[in-house]
């Protein structure tokens, strides 16, 4: 199903729990901590979200198709296979935590996501569907982190075997 809110929706408190559908919100959606936003479906193109609450992708993919201001922790679940894309643009001031095998980090083909802090991926997955990722503080890559996809890296990137310069990630 789906949910449209026609004003604009502050969460100080409690969850916003998506299990599929769309959510829509043209006037923006504000999660001040601890309020959240958390699971499977998509968030509207027309959908800002900004404060200082969680967005957590679980049991599913976590689709944003909007804008995500700085600010927001950017989560994703472990307890089953889930998915973070990024499908708008996107600004994370800490880094995803990246460290179980059911973790996937996906930007998508027009997305954008800057990182405000050093990335570092232990576990999971970071797949680019052609769109841009950005840190200026780095991005550390330990085995078994997969990488796959193609799109822009606009980071100096470290991995366990060697570093790389910014460019572009191929598969």
């Amino acid at each position: 199903g789906s949910l449209t809110i026609n004003a604009a929706q502050t969460a100080t408190n409690g969850t916003i729990k998506l299990s599929g559908g769309t959510l829509t919100d043209a006037a923006g959606i504000t999660l001040t901590s601890p309020a959240a936003l958390t699971g499977a479906g998509t968030v509207a193109a027309n959908t800002t979200l900004s404060g200082t609450g969680t967005v957590t992708a679980s049991a599913g993919t976590l689709d944003l198709l909007g804008v995500v201001n700085s600010g927001l922790v950017l989560a994703i679940a472990t307890g089953s296979a889930s998915t973070l894309k990024i499908d708008g643009i996107a600004t994370a001031a800490a880094a995803i935590t990246l460290n179980n095998a059911f973790q996937t980090l996906e930007i998508g083909a027009a997305g954008s996501l800057t990182i405000g802090a050093a990335q570092v991926a232990t576990g999971g997955t970071i797949k680019l569907d052609g769109g841009t990722l950005t840190d200026t503080s780095g991005l550390t890559f330990t085995s078994p982190v997969g990488r796959t996809g193609a799109g822009l890296v606009s980071a100096n990137i470290a991995t366990t075997s060697n570093t790389t310069n910014a460019g572009i990630l191929t598969s």
